[in-house]
């Protein structure tokens, strides 16, 4: 997949969130029943939803979210202004619950070639995450540590399928959280990432991979701002 705003669309990201006294399968079956269907009714050019898929395992080095969170992905042609909110509005009518829309730039250092057909589900797991700039850090470079610093250092560490990084440009429902990143790192099979070693690079790269990796984050990442969701 590359980066459908170059070929004239917007894209959209929308977080719809549960809480996490609901069931995994209910929550899954509301995203993607009425809240697709409606969707999918309104006509966008492309629609992808992630949606959580489990209770984070009890040992796992990176920090999950027990809330129900949904990532909903939609490009859409149109005058970008108009289209937008009208999304964030069909959006906000379309789910019982918290919702924060946002239009963001999307790109996407590595892609997966899809085999399966439209409406499946992609194969594996994914690690969503919601980010925010360390205080005091400009928007330059925190894209640039981000983008040119990181980016390299996750690709070469984990077993990463697919990758999309996007950029939050604007913030289309008043009062919703504010990352400047939302970044969607897909993996190949459920052990790739939920076991430890294997996301880290292996068993004896894994305690110094996992020191990188934090080290690097720090530097223009708000560690107080990361939320993290394993999805499909």
């Amino acid at each position: 997949m590359k980066d459908r705003s170059n070929e004239g669309m917007i894209k959209i990201a929308c977080i719809l969130r549960g809480d996490a006294a609901e069931p995994v399968a209910a929550f899954r079956d509301r995203v993607l029943g009425p809240f697709a269907t409606r969707i999918l009714g309104q006509g966008p050019r492309h629609l992808k939803l992630s949606t959580t898929a489990m209770d984070p395992p009890r040992f796992f080095p990176v920090p999950c979210c027990r809330e129900r969170a949904a990532l909903v992905s939609i490009w859409s042609e149109g005058e970008p202004d108009r289209k937008a909110d009208e999304w964030a509005r069909i959006v906000t009518e379309s789910w019982e619950g918290p919702v924060s829309v946002y239009r963001v730039q999307e790109s996407v250092p590595v892609s997966y070639e899809r085999t399966w057909a439209p409406g499946e589900r992609t194969p594996g797991i994914g690690l969503l995450t919601l980010f925010r700039p360390r205080p005091g850090l400009s928007r330059d470079a925190f894209l640039a540590m981000w983008h040119r610093g990181h980016t390299p250092l996750a690709l070469k560490v984990h077993p990463l399928w697919n990758y999309v990084r996007n950029v939050v440009e604007e913030v289309l429902i008043p009062g919703s959280s504010v990352p400047a990143g939302i970044v969607e790192e897909q993996c190949r099979c459920e052990e790739d990432l939920l076991v430890s070693w294997r996301f880290f690079g292996g068993p004896l790269a894994m305690v110094p991979n996992m020191i990188r990796i934090a080290l690097d984050i720090r530097k223009w990442m708000d560690l107080r701002g990361i939320t993290n969701h394993l999805v499909h």
